[in-house]
This record gives structure tokens, C-alpha cells and sequence, in this order.
């Protein structure tokens, strides 16, 4: 069967092809995207282009199967724009934040003139069957000194991820993985498209029968173990499954260090059994818990004062001290945490208030541990019976799926005056007696009921949305703001 390609990594560079600014931060100036297929085992050609303000779409470039990376240069457009990315009929966003700078021009037209596309050859990594990818990255990193710390668990992981990222910037080269693409072979990818200069790799590890293979040949310095309970349960249901293969990350561990997460029952049951082979092999084993804060802080001469903006980050405290650790364990002890460490990631549970609208984004992912967050969060907002909610689909939840949304609808729909549901599950559930609720197949065809009326978005004191980024429900969030800042006179 096919399988989709992601784009593993987004190399962003100037016009004389140094690399810029990490993630997140505003790319200033005139320069390119290098987007790198990862490994890809499919059938699949694919469209990538700009997508400016209100869905606005510009040149559109075309990328083959048989493409190692292919150069975009940075679209004319001040502001917040999407990479969007089409395979196969499903899409792919990656927000990002341009700020043109002088001589476009010339400098686009030097991009243009060199290579704009690579394309795979048999005796390029990127075209190796499994094994020999995993092989071939581990020799690359026996002879680097590149540290690798792997972060995985249920819930937190990419939070944690990007905590730490931030906290080692400027103190290291740090290559953080993308996004949420958190998989073996997108792991091995990014390690050898940075290794030449990069020497810390943070990466995300999802839940996968390749992850005892993975920690096989490619075993992390530093493991962080965030937390095991609900999440996408397509793997295995039970919780302890998934974190048996977790945990298989550190089966060939030696001398390095596992933290973990001592609040979560599951997680605790399955260190335990494994403590002891992990210390034969003198590794580092520690155990963190939210009660530990005040003496760690102490430990490390930090304010006990920052605990609220931790907490108020949506970074547990017990992955904020896992942060911290791994930060020691890579010589960059940090006795001094910047005060606006960590932020808050975009898109998760973040609250806009315009124009008396509160305007609540979480589309960075969903799973159904973080649905009920959502709308536990979501009842609590005062909207005088005025409240849209709007929810994507959860993916990857295997046979549970349909019973899983049938439960979410029936949570969401006394808490909102409309519901909008976006999706192809939800037309499988039965729903007629529901009187407050849309459904909408995609977030296309929900665009066209949210835009081109402005009574009806000046109606709602509360619109909430909440989906998996791959509904595109990010983009229409974002789309939503500007539309409300337009209609009230703040933005043309």
C-alpha cells in the first residue's frame, strides 16, 4: 500500500544560501525554502505553493516522487503566510512569518538560476530500503559527536520538544524536529540532513512498531519520557503497549540518561521493570514529579515564582524539569531561566479576544485526552449563549474512531449555540437529533459558511476551535482572527 510523503524538514535560508533563524522566528529579508520529501515509498507526485491572507493562493510549483529537495523562493508578502503542500488529495500547512527585505529581485533571480531541484537517485539515502537507512544514519553519527535526545510519550512530548529547544538556543546548533513529523524515518532524515553541523538533535518519537528498531540502531544520549495515557490509539489501545514501546528507545541505551515522568502510574509500572537493566548499562535513571519542584528549583537557583509561567505555558512542571535536566546533561546548566521561558506554543489553547469576541485556537493536534481538555476549558468561557464551537476529526484512532467522535459530539454540543463539525467521520455518525449541529466534509467547504457575511460572525461571543492540524482547521482559525480584526475596523 502507498504511503504519503511528508516533508521531513524546512531548511530556511538568505539569498546566499546560509541558514537563517530556527523555527518560529520571522524571517527577515529576501531568501528560500529548501523542502526535503522524506523517505518516500509511494506513487504519489505532489503541488506545493504560497498561501497568503483569506486563502489567497500564488504560484504553485510541482514536486516530483522523485525529488530529494526542492527550492521555493520566499513568497511577496509581509505577514503570516502557509507553505501548503498537496499529496494525493490530502494537504499539508506550515505556518510561517515573512518580512521581505531590499533587492528582491536580483536575489530571487540568483535562486532561480541555480538548482531548483534535486532529483533521488538509487544511491541516495533517502531511496535505501529501512534497514540500510537506520545503518547508514548510525555510521554518520559514530562519526560525529552530535548528541541525540529523543522525546516521546503520549501527551507533552512536542511541547517538551520545543521547551527544550528554546532553552539550549544560542548555547548550541540545535536541530529540533518539525512539527509533529515524529516518526523512524523522518528521524533518520533530519540527522542527516543537519549532520554535518549540526550537535544536538531534539526529536520527537510517536508511537510505532519501528520504535524498537529505531532505538536499536540509532539509541538516544538523553531519553525524556513525558507521560503515557489516551492519545492516538491506532498502535494499541492500552496504554501499557504503547509505552512498552516507548521505552524500547533505551534498551541499547549506554552511559546516558532517561528521565521520566514519575506522576504517570503506567509509566512508573514499566521504568520499574526496566531500572535495572537500564543501570547495569550505567545510564542515568531519574524520576521527576510535580512535588519536586520547589527542591529542584532550589537546586538550580531558580525562582520558585516561575512555576506560574511554566503552568501558564501549558508545559507540565514535570516536563519543564525534564527540560531542565537534559539542558544540564548537554553542559549548558541553566541556573537562570529566561523570564519568558516557556512560551506558549501557537495554536495550543490560544485565547484572542476581539471586538468582544474570545476567539479560542487549538488546532495544533487532537487526540481524545486533549478534546475533553478543550471543552473543559471551553465551558468555562462566559459566551451568554452565544458560543461556536467548531472541531475537525481526531485521526489515527483505529477502530475506536467512530465511538470516540460519537462521545466528543455528545461532550461538545450542550456547551455551544451552533456546532460545526469538520470531516468525513462525523457523516458516518447519527446525529439528526442533534438541532445545533453542521457538518461540513473539509475545511473548505466550512470556509465558505464562515466567510462573505459578516452578520454572521458578528453574532458569536465565543467561536472555540479544536482539530488535528491535518484538517486544516489551523489556517481557517488564523483566517477567522483576521476576518473578525477586518470586520471590526482594526485592519483593512
Amino acid at each position: 500500500m502507498a504511503t504519503l510523503i511528508t516533508l521531513s524538514n524546512l531548511v530556511v535560508s538568505d539569498a546566499s544560501g546560509t541558514r537563517l533563524v530556527r523555527r518560529g522566528e520571522p524571517i527577515i529579508g529576501p531568501g528560500y525554502i529548501r523542502c526535503e520529501p522524506g523517505f518516500v515509498f509511494d506513487e504519489y507526485d505532489a503541488e506545493i505553493c504560497w498561501s497568503g491572507t483569506m486563502g489567497k493562493v500564488h504560484e504553485v510549483y510541482s514536486i516530483s516522487r522523485d525529488t530529494i529537495w526542492m527550492i521555493l523562493p520566499l513568497p511577496e508578502l509581509d505577514g503570516q503566510v502557509d507553505l501548503v503542500i498537496k499529496i494525493g488529495g490530502t494537504e499539508f500547512k506550515e505556518l510561517l512569518n515573512i518580512s521581505p527585505g531590499t533587492n528582491r529581485q536580483q536575489s530571487l533571480a540568483r535562486i532561480i538560476s541555480e538548482v531548483p531541484e534535486l532529483v533521488r537517485r538509487r544511491d541516495y539515502l533517502t531511496t535505501l530500503p529501512l534497514a540500510e537507512m537506520f545503518s547508514e544514519t548510525n555510521i554518520l553519527l559514530n562519526n560525529s559527536s552530535a548528541k541525540i535526545v529523543y522525546v516521546t510519550g503520549s501527551v507533552g512530548k512536542t511541547s517538551t520538544k520545543e521547551a527544550l529547544d528554546k532553552l539550549l538556543r544560542g548555547n548550541a546548533e540545535v536541530i529540533c524536529s518539525t512539527d509533529s513529523w515524529n516518526h523512524a524515518h523522518e528521524t533518520c532524515s533530519q540527522i542527516v540532513s543537519n549532520i554535518s553541523f549540526a550537535k544536538v538533535f531534539i526529536l520527537e518519537q510517536a508511537a510505532s512498531h519501528l520504535l524498537p528498531i529505531l532505538g536499536h540502531h540509532l539509541p538516544p544520549d538523553i531519553l525524556l519520557l513525558t507521560h503515557l495515557g489516551e492519545g492516538h490509539v491506532s498502535i494499541a489501545p492500552d496504554p501499557l503497549e504503547v509505552g512498552k514501546l516507548k521505552i524500547s528507545l533505551a534498551e541499547r541505551m549506554i552511559g546516558g540518561t532517561i528521565v521520566w515522568n514519575g506522576d504517570s502510574p503506567a509509566l512508573s509500572k514499566l521504568v520499574s521493570a526496566s531500572r535495572e537493566h537500564w543501570v547495569s548499562r550505567g545510564n542515568a535513571v531519574i524520576e521527576v514529579r510535580e512535588t519536586d519542584w520547589p527542591l529542584f528549583a532550589a537546586r538550580n537557583g531558580i525562582d520558585l515564582n516561575h512555576r506560574a509561567q511554566v503552568e501558564s505555558s501549558g508545559l507540565a512542571l514535570t516536563n519543564a524539569m525534564c527540560c531542565l535536566l537534559a539542558a544540564e546533561c548537554l553542559g549548558q546548566f541553566v541556573s537562570k531561566i529566561p523570564k519568558d521561558w516557556p512560551t506558549k506554543t501557537p495554536h495550543r489553547l490560544e485565547v484572542q479576544c476581539v471586538d468582544g469576541i474570545t476567539l479560542i485556537k487549538d488546532a495544533y493536534n487532537a487526540n481524545p485526552l486533549s478534546m475533553r481538555r478543550f471543552l473543559e476549558f471551553v465551558s468555562k468561557q462566559s459566551c451568554s449563549g452565544r458560543g461556536l464551537i467548531i472541531l475537525g476529526e481526531m485521526l489515527d484512532l483505529g477502530a475506536g474512531s467512530e465511538a470516540s467522535h460519537q462521545m466528543l459530539v455528545e461532550l461538545a454540543s450542550p456547551l455551544a449555540s451552533k456546532l460545526f463539525l469538520v470531516g468525513s467521520i462525523y457523516e458516518k455518525l447519527a446525529l439528526d437529533h442533534y438541532i445545533n449541529i453542521q457538518r461540513y466534509s473539509d475545511s473548505e467547504e466550512l470556509r465558505n459558511a464562515l466567510f462573505g457575511n459578516n452578520d454572521f460572525l458578528k453574532q458569536w461571543k465565543m467561536i472555540a476551535v479544536k482539530g488535528s492540524s491535518a484538517t486544516g482547521l489551523r489556517s481557517v482559525s488564523d483566517d477567522l482572527e483576521r476576518e473578525i480584526r477586518r470586520i471590526a475596523g482594526f485592519t483593512k
